[in-house]
C-alpha cells in the first residue's frame, strides 16, 4: 500500500425488503463488529441523503468520519441544474463548476453558491422557487458531511461505489 493511503474494508449488508430501520441498524452494527471496528483506528461511513439511513449512522456510528456519498451529492445537483436551465446543453455548464467546487473545495463554498439561488425572486414570484430551497436544505443539513477534498487527500473514501473510490473520484472533476 503506497504511503499515506488507507486500508478500506467494504462490506454489504442485506436485509429483506420492509425490515425496520432498528432492525437494520443492528445488523449493520453487528456486521461491522464482526469485522473489526473495535480494532479500528478510524472508522468511516460514506452513505445517500436519506434521513433514516443518517439516524442511524448517528445512533450507531457516532464516532465515524460521516460523509455523504458524492454520487449522490452531485446527483442532487444535476438535479438542480436540469431544474433552473432544462434545456438541451444548458444544465451541464452550470453544474460543472459546482461540482468542481464540491469535490475540490472547502463545502461553505459550494453551499455559499446556492444560497445566492435563494435571493434570485422574481416579482411574479417574491418567495423562493421550493424545488430549489429544498436542495440548498438538503446540502445544508449535510454541510459536515461534505469534506471530500481532504478525505480525498488523506486516501479516505468518499463514495460507497463498489469500484475504487479514488478512481471514482478522479472521474468526476
Amino acid at each position: 500500500m503506497p504511503p499515506g493511503a488507507a486500508a478500506h474494508q467494504k462490506n454489504v449488508v442485506a436485509c429483506a425488503s420492509g425490515t425496520e430501520p432498528l432492525e437494520f441498524g443492528a445488523a449493520v452494527q453487528q456486521e461491522a463488529l464482526r469485522c473489526g471496528l473495535a480494532r479500528a483506528k478510524e472508522v468511516f461511513v460514506v452513505a445517500d441523503g436519506a434521513v433514516w439511513i443518517w439516524r442511524l449512522v448517528e445512533d450507531r456510528f457516532a464516532a465515524a468520519t460521516k460523509t455523504l456519498d458524492f454520487y449522490h451529492a452531485s446527483e442532487n445537483l444535476w438535479e438542480l441544474a436540469r431544474h433552473l436551465h432544462p434545456g438541451p446543453g444548458e444544465a451541464g455548464p452550470w453544474v460543472e463548476p459546482l461540482l468542481h467546487q464540491l469535490r475540490h473545495h472547502r463545502e461553505h463554498r459550494l453551499i455559499e453558491s446556492l444560497e445566492k439561488l435563494l435571493s434570485a425572486k422574481t416579482p411574479a414570484s417574491p418567495l423562493p422557487d421550493p424545488f430549489v430551497a429544498g436542495k440548498v436544505e438538503y446540502f445544508r443539513q449535510h454541510r459536515d458531511h461534505l469534506q471530500y477534498a481532504s478525505l480525498a487527500a488523506r486516501g479516505a473514501p468518499i463514495g460507497s461505489a463498489p469500484w475504487n473510490p479514488r478512481a471514482a473520484s478522479s472521474r468526476i472533476a
